[in-house]
Parts: structure tokens; C-alpha cells; sequence
């Protein structure tokens, strides 16, 4: 298979010229053939057969096909979440700092690229994932089980994270938490579903309504990924996070991702409301 410049995003490197088989014996996250080229239904399963850890498909760009080659746990975040697991963000992390580097390049210079759009569709996954977490499926309402486990309802954890909310708004002033009153959750999510894995992703499609998972309405994913790029945490705010991921950590008995579930937690509680967010970034 002769496939010449094939861009790719892994470990430390934004962007790569490399042959498509040779990319993937270094491990690429993911990897797009260049415009105009694409593969044969029989280079995909040869593909598939040579990397069983990879599957081919085809990414729909703003109606732009693109055939790529990714990881197979990025598959599951472009089609379907997993409630409470993040293991198939692993893959991602590595190339994390250096996809948004690769992906703010492209904005300053007024370009997109499918890495980029899908870079940004896995990541809204993992939002999701948090709030799934956070939430009863599928009643859109807080999972008061899970928050009383994580200590969330804790009176010094609720006093901490009130004054983090306020310093984020400026005032605690009319600040209610998650699951202590009324928030208005069902008006930043919706219940959506895809059922399996196919061998295409339309990247920002609205898949159909059902009963598979909650997600974040794109309004306030906007105001996620703004924020996650652009907002320095106040110091006050980071040493009251610190504290209350530490005694949320004790409590589930792991730090994993804990620190995002606390953010994603005032995000729908109160930050989304003001058009703020707190940075979301996969972290092990």
C-alpha cells in the first residue's frame, strides 16, 4: 500500500508527514490520508487485519469524506459513552497538549482540518461522560446516590464549593448546588443514542433521539471549549479545588478524574447559566 503524506497526531508531535503502515507501527492516535486519497474497502480490512487495535473509516467534514485510521477506543467516544469508565480517553492523553497546540495554530490562521473536528468530538465526549456521572439516567436529575458517596453533600465540601462557584461568578449571591435545590438540568442536556459501531462518523451530526445517554447541549459545549482554552483559574479558587479534590478522592477511594467531576459539577450546577465554565482537561 503506497499512501504518501499522511498527517497524524501522537505523542509530542502536532503534526507529522509519514507513510500510513509506518505511522501506525510508531503508535499514531490517529491518522487521515490527505486530501483526494482514500482507501479500498479491501485495504481497510487488510488494514484492520495487519493493526486489529486500529479500524478505518470514513469522517464526514462539513460534507468533506476523509478516510482515517484511529485507535479503536477513540471509536467508542465517536459513537457511543460509556456512563462511568474513561479508560478509552487513555489513548488520547498523550497527544492531548499536543493536538490543542496543533488546533490552535489552525485557528489563528482561519483553517480547519478533520483532526482538529475530531479532536474536539471525542473531547465533548468526555464531558459528557462527566455528567453522565453526575446524573441519573434516565431522569435528568442529579444522582443523589453517587453525590452523597462522593461527599459532595458534605457540609464542608458544600461550603467550599459554594465560595468556588462565587469566585468564578464574582458572588455567591443566589448560587445553588447540584442536587440541593432546583438547577435546571434539563434544560442543559438532552438524551441521545447511536446504537454500535459503523464504518463512518459524521462529526457534529445530531444523532436520533432514545435512551443511551445524556449529553451537554452544543450551546454550553461552546461555552466549554471557549473556556477551556482561554480562562486562567483565580489562585483562591485552585487552593479550595485542591482541598475539595483531596477529601472527594478520599471518598471514592481514587483520584481519577476527580478533579474534572468536580468542575463538571459546578459547571451544571450554576457556571453554565453565566456563560462560564471551568477548564475540562483528561488528565489520569
Amino acid at each position: 500500500m503506497d499512501k504518501e503524506k499522511i498527517g497524524i497526531i501522537y505523542e509530542d508531535k502536532v503534526r507529522k508527514e509519514t507513510p500510513l503502515e509506518e505511522a501506525l507501527e510508531e503508535g499514531a492516535t490517529m491518522v487521515f490520508l490527505e486530501k483526494g486519497q482514500t482507501l479500498q474497502e479491501e485495504e481497510k480490512l487488510g488494514l484492520e487485519e495487519k493493526f486489529p487495535e486500529y479500524r478505518a473509516m470514513t469522517i464526514d467534514f462539513n460534507g468533506n469524506l476523509t478516510d482515517c485510521v484511529l485507535r479503536k477506543e477513540l471509536i467508542y467516544y465517536l459513537h457511543e459513552h460509556s456512563e462511568d469508565s474513561y479508560h478509552s480517553l487513555d489513548v488520547l492523553m498523550d497527544g492531548w497538549q499536543a493536538a490543542e497546540r496543533f488546533e490552535s495554530e489552525l485557528i489563528k490562521k482561519g483553517e480547519t482540518h478533520p483532526e482538529a473536528a475530531v479532536i474536539q468530538h471525542i473531547l465533548g465526549g468526555y464531558s459528557d461522560d462527566l455528567a453522565n456521572r453526575l446524573m441519573k439516567f434516565p431522569e435528568k436529575e442529579a444522582n443523589q446516590e453517587f453525590l452523597q458517596k462522593a461527599g459532595f453533600y458534605d457540609s464542608d465540601i458544600t461550603e467550599k464549593l459554594t465560595s468556588m462557584a462565587g469566585i468564578m461568578l464574582g458572588s455567591e449571591t443566589g448560587i445553588v448546588l447540584m442536587g440541593q435545590g432546583e438547577t435546571n438540568l434539563a434544560e442543559k442536556i438532552e438524551t441521545v443514542t447511536m446504537e454500535g459501531l459503523s464504518t463512518g462518523v459524521v462529526v457534529g451530526a445530531q444523532i436520533c433521539k432514545g435512551h443511551s445517554h445524556h449529553e451537554i447541549k452544543p450551546i454550553f459545549k461552546e461555552v466549554q471549549r471557549k473556556c477551556t482554552r482561554e480562562l486562567t483559574l483565580d489562585r483562591e479558587y485552585q487552593l479550595l479545588e485542591d482541598q475539595v479534590v483531596d477529601k472527594v478522592s478520599e471518598k471514592l477511594g481514587t483520584r481519577e478524574h476527580t478533579r474534572n467531576l468536580v468542575r463538571m459539577y459546578l459547571n451544571l450546577s450554576c457556571l453554565y447559566d453565566h456563560g462560564v465554565a471551568l477548564p475540562i482537561l483528561p488528565e489520569k
